[in-house]
């Protein structure tokens, strides 16, 4: 089995390098704070590459928040095979 991964702190080092910011909070606008598409997409790869999901463009273009960015990998990276819950 693999250990679970601290998808928060995942999804926040990958936010803020792409955004080239320091810091963050939970309700911060992805777009707001300067992304655009080609930043999602460098934001999704990060991501995929460090928890090994399938994050998709709609995932971040949907909402924009980092916590609805994380909610969406947590529940994808539940649904992997062999998992630890």
């Amino acid at each position: 089995m693999t250990p679970v991964p601290d998808i928060t702190a995942v999804v926040t080092e990958a936010w803020c390098a792409v955004l080239e910011i320091d810091d963050v909070s939970p309700e911060d606008n992805f777009f707001v704070l300067g992304g655009n598409s080609l930043a999602v997409a460098m934001l999704i790869h990060r991501v995929q590459e460090t928890l090994g999901i399938e994050l998709a463009m709609d995932d971040v273009l949907l909402d924009g928040r980092l916590a609805s960015v994380i909610g969406r990998c947590e529940v994808l990276h539940e649904a992997l095979p062999g998992q630890l819950r």
